[in-house]
């Protein structure tokens, strides 16, 4: 290869290296900017005082059992939660033309929601959070949020094992925000036709999944 060659490549090389430092550069003032005096333990409501509409949608990957004597359910699930945080949001322009970011899910504000009916108390036991998708609506409009975390549920069910093991049995999850009412937070489904997803759902030997509903 002659050197006029590699001297091509290593220029494109170092051009590669030049732009992911200018973006993580970014990154980092954007974070710096809209975290500035932010506090993630309060409710970044509008001014206006609407509530925070969270958007949730699930996408069942497992059911690990279906307990009858204890009456329980434990489902293996995909949950994302999206919402518009009023706190938060950048003008691009200033920042590369940078639109969306990655933040741990502990620096910002996250809705305290809760399967009203799970067996288990321990938030950390439940679904496992890592980090959540910021991306701006521009600067003083705030930023849409998109949290996607998976879980695993254990929940109570009245099970009527009058059929079995033919029986047909129907279980609620209820789900809503432990601290506030939906003056504050307000629930809908994402996908309205389609509450549950079941598309990637692995087959189980004693159980199929007939229908979601929300």
């Amino acid at each position: 290869m002659s050197s006029g060659r590699l001297a091509a490549l290593f220029v494109l090389l170092l051009l590669f290296l030049f732009i992911g430092v200018v973006e993580s550069s970014d990154q980092y003032e954007i974070a710096n900017k809209i975290l500035d005096k932010y506090n993630a333990g309060l409710i970044p409501v509008s001014q206006t005082k609407q509530p925070i509409q969270v958007h949730f949608s699930m996408e069942l990957y497992q059911i690990i059992s279906v307990n009858e004597p204890q009456q329980y359910l434990m489902l293996n699930a995909w949950v994302v939660e999206r919402w518009t945080d009023h706190l938060l949001g950048w003008d691009p322009e200033k920042y590369g033309n940078v639109t969306e970011i990655m933040l741990p899910h502990n620096y910002i504000w996250l809705p305290d929601t809760t399967l009203y009916n799970s067996l288990v108390m321990k938030d950390d036991e439940n679904r496992r959070l890592l980090h959540a998708k910021v991306t701006t609506l521009g600067e003083g409009n705030g930023a849409f949020i998109e949290l996607l975390y998976p879980t695993i549920y254990k929940l109570s069910c009245l099970l009527n094992l009058r059929f079995f093991p033919f029986d047909v049995q129907s279980c609620r999850l209820l789900f809503g925000s432990w601290t506030f009412d939906n003056t504050k937070i307000d629930y809908f489904a994402f996908n309205e036709s389609q509450a549950i997803g079941t598309t990637n759902c692995i087959e189980n030997e004693g159980w199929n999944v007939l229908s979601t509903s929300g």
